[in-house]
């Protein structure tokens, strides 16, 4: 039985460890292959962890566990870019990151935590929120999109991952937005 419950940073590895795994799965033929098989979890473990230990303020991480098993995770909070992160309407939320381990993909997890990271990005009082996904991500695309996600036709270049990638940005109403 999959039980979601708030990170802490005693979660710093599994988190890192599925985001490596994860990346390594998902983003196959849409980042460089150098820099995927570059990757490795243990270099982020210890910030992680300290983040974990102080996160700011309306920010929550999130992990999913089978049997104690951390098998996903996700983090909410605040809109990055500062831009448009306070706007007339209210402040933007953004789900900044949603991992499960692909031997749990199709199972509902990642379901369990988006619905969790809703019910915080709510209860942070946002009534908005965006996300990023990197372009030609069509697994994802389609999971945020079954979860109320529209596409917003606003993209950005990241020359983080050696050739440069797209992402797409996208918009969910949280007023409108329901939960399991």
């Amino acid at each position: 039985m999959v039980s979601v419950r708030a990170a802490t940073p005693a979660d710093a590895e599994a988190i890192s460890r599925i985001r490596v795994a994860t990346w390594k799965a998902a983003y196959a033929g849409l980042i460089d292959d150098a820099t995927l098989a570059a990757l490795e979890p243990e270099p982020e473990i210890e910030p992680r962890r300290a983040r974990l230990a102080n996160l700011p303020a309306r920010t929550s991480v999130f992990v999913a566990e089978d049997a104690g098993e951390v098998v996903g995770f996700a983090q909410v909070g605040l809109y990055r870019d500062e831009d448009l992160a306070a706007s007339a309407d209210g402040e933007l939320g953004e789900l900044f990151a949603l991992y499960v381990r692909n031997d749990y993909w199709g199972s509902g997890v990642g379901h369990a935590l988006h619905e969790a990271g809703v019910v915080a990005l709510k209860e942070a009082g946002f009534t908005r929120a965006r996300l990023w996904v990197l372009a030609g991500n069509t697994q994802a695309i389609a999971f945020y999109e079954r979860h109320g996600w529209v596409a917003e036709d606003v993209h950005k270049l990241d020359e983080r991952f050696g050739p440069v990638v797209t992402e797409d940005r996208y918009a969910l109403n949280l007023l409108r937005a329901g939960t399991a």
